[in-house]
């Protein structure tokens, strides 16, 4: 439908990044070809920004998919700005921002949008993602703790959200969990994701920095999760 909307209007930006934004999740999922994934998210999120014009939330998609695409995170945190410059108190731009900080590696900062993102909506019907995205920055600056309390609150709200799920793996571990606890969370994981690996998870979380996709595999492994 969406691309039935483009032909329509070529001009119509928020479905081009609706589009990229949609290719993007099937990577996080792991489904279908990456390298064909990944031109189709940035052949999409070319056209949002050439056609966004000054549509803040279409540029803030494009900016998380390019970002996710690697390689271009400059281009992304530019984008980011000048959404946030045109709708600094969109929700869904403040979240976006967050995420596209997150992969940067400026972790204060995407804490930042986050929480600005939950004040502006508390009701945000999205808000697990928010809270998913907190609970990252909270791992890889080593704080498990406040992590595993995040991806709790994620998993309240869906509780087969298969990425806080798969966080839940590392913190537990990294947090010096029960094997118990830790062997329990690895179960719902499967239950989720029978075929998950780390070489999997690695291929579908490859647009991070590769310290983060280090530490990640690190905490993966001390969990036990298969190689």
């Amino acid at each position: 439908m969406l691309t039935r909307s483009v032909g329509i209007d070529p001009r119509f930006s928020m479905a081009y990044s609706l589009i990229a934004n949609y290719h993007m999740y099937l990577m996080l999922r792991g489904w279908g070809s990456v390298a064909d994934n990944k031109k189709l998210r940035l052949e999409a999120a070319r056209l949002a920004v050439e056609t966004g014009g000054d549509d803040p939330r279409s540029l803030a998609l494009a900016a998380n998919t390019i970002a996710h695409c690697g390689g271009k995170i400059k281009e992304a945190l530019a984008l980011v700005a000048r959404a946030l410059s045109l709708s600094p108190d969109s929700t869904l731009v403040r979240r976006l921002s967050g995420w596209t900080c997150m992969i940067a590696g400026e972790r204060e900062r995407a804490i930042e949008h986050f929480e600005r993102a939950m004040q502006l909506d508390p009701m945000d019907a999205y808000a697990f993602h928010t809270y998913y995205g907190i609970a990252l920055q909270h791992f890889f600056t080593s704080r498990y703790e406040e992590s595993l309390a995040w991806i709790d609150k994620a998993l309240l709200d869906r509780p087969n959200y298969v990425l806080a799920v798969r966080l839940k793996v590392a913190a537990s571990a990294m947090a010096g969990r029960s094997p118990g606890e830790i062997q329990e969370a690895i179960v719902q994981l499967r239950a989720l994701d029978p075929e998950l690996s780390i070489a999997k998870i690695m291929q579908r979380i490859a647009h991070l920095r590769q310290l983060d996709l280090e530490f990640y595999a690190k905490a993966l492994r001390l969990a036990g999760l298969p190689e």
